[in-house]
């Protein structure tokens, strides 16, 4: 199902971003600020701001516009988390659980009264201590030692006496470095989790999760796609960056949750039926013994059906869209018809891609482009004279 959510950004003005099956991709290079976007978002997704940003999401059947946002920044210390010395994620999830048990749940009886006499009996063995001894009196005079022990809540004995480490599968504890910062994230998701109510339909549960290919294999990226849709059957939307074509692929989203961000402005396939259609139309001519396009469009109209457009979509996403993710990201692109290679592309020493292709998947290549509207700089060598004009017709 598509979606959309409407915002006035400060970094990209009055700004939309679609939605699919509950996943939004940010994808564009390093300095496309979709992570400043996705840090905006975080912000205005869990607050009273949202409304003076003019934020709207249609995602959600009660029209939600208070959610409860889980952040997953790229750079990260689960260390700091684990020292429960801030406010964060961890420490407010286990304070609400504990709070729970002790007060909803009455598991300690009393919990309050036997903190205040523990408190007491600690304080009055310490001052034991310094009184039991009295040499130098005369000296000091009446300057003495005197304790203050404060467990007066839950939250100062987590701060002061609970202390929390990373085990491996063999119990021993492990130091965060040794891990992936992926997978560091992921554990931390794993315990957040416990404190979202998923049944809470008022208040929607959304991730926003920048870079996961940040120190993440292939298969950790393959098992994300997995969780995300999963996720997605418990109403939990997903907002990821992406600034790789391999891992957007192993990823494998339909194109319609792939916002493309380019400088100022983000592109994303808006009447996918549309964009379907009219690269099926443009590679079916090619390959005609039509030399009016016109003709061609309007006798091919005639035996379109849904099926046949869902069948190029599927092609679509397999074969090609790949090669789209990575022209996007290289910018400057040549792209040779070679009937031979059929798909092989090489980079060069100023960073240029080349792509050899033959002249079937080269029209579907330039009509994806010209479909997202994208800006990028092509240059083309072909030999077919019907291509050539398509190009020049269309380019």
């Amino acid at each position: 199902m598509r979606n959309y959510l409407s915002l006035n950004s400060k970094y990209f003005g009055k700004v939309k971003i679609s939605f699919f099956n509950k996943l939004a991709v940010l994808y564009g290079p390093n300095d496309s600020k979709k992570s400043l976007l996705l840090n905006e978002l975080s912000k205005v997704l869990n607050t009273k701001s949202g409304k003076t940003s003019g934020l709207s999401f249609d995602l959600f059947e009660n029209g939600a516009s208070d959610f409860q946002v889980i952040y997953l920044k790229e750079v990260f210390e689960l260390s700091s988390e684990l020292k429960f010395s801030k406010t964060g994620f961890l420490k407010d999830s286990i304070l609400k659980y504990l709070n729970k048990k002790i007060y909803e749940e009455k598991v300690i009886n009393n919990f309050d009264q036997q903190l205040s006499d523990i408190s007491k009996n600690l304080a009055s063995a310490v001052e034991e201590y310094f009184a039991e001894n009295h040499l130098l009196d005369e000296i000091v005079g009446k300057i003495d030692f005197k304790t203050e022990l404060q467990l007066n809540s839950v939250e100062v004995i987590l701060e002061k006496l609970v202390k929390l480490n990373i085990y491996n599968e063999d119990n021993r504890t492990v130091e965060e470095k040794n891990y992936s910062k992926f997978l560091v994230r992921m554990l931390l998701l794993k315990i957040i989790l416990n404190d979202v109510d998923l049944s809470d339909t008022l208040r929607p549960v959304i991730i926003l999760l920048d870079l996961p290919e940040s120190c993440a294999d292939d298969l950790s990226i393959s098992k994300l796609r997995n969780w995300i849709k999963l996720f997605a059957q418990n109403q939990i939307a997903w907002i990821v960056t992406i600034n790789n074509s391999h891992s957007l692929r192993l990823l494998n989203p339909n194109i319609q949750s792939v916002n493309f961000f380019e400088k100022d402005k983000i592109n994303f396939v808006v009447n996918y039926k549309n964009y379907v259609k009219n690269i099926t139309i443009f590679s079916a001519f090619l390959e005609s013994k039509y030399s009016n396009l016109d003709q061609f469009k309007f006798d091919l109209n005639k035996v379109l059906t849904v099926d046949d457009l869902k069948i190029e979509g599927q092609k679509f996403q397999k074969y090609y869209e790949n090669i789209l993710y990575k022209c996007f990201i290289y910018k400057n692109i040549v792209i040779n018809e070679d009937e031979a290679l059929n798909f092989f592309w090489e980079v060069n020493t100023t960073n240029d891609l080349t792509f050899h292709l033959n002249a079937k998947n080269i029209c579907i290549i330039l009509m994806m482009i010209i479909e997202l509207k994208l800006n990028l700089k092509v240059t083309f060598n072909v030999k077919t004279q019907k291509l050539k004009n398509l190009i020049d017709l269309v380019f």
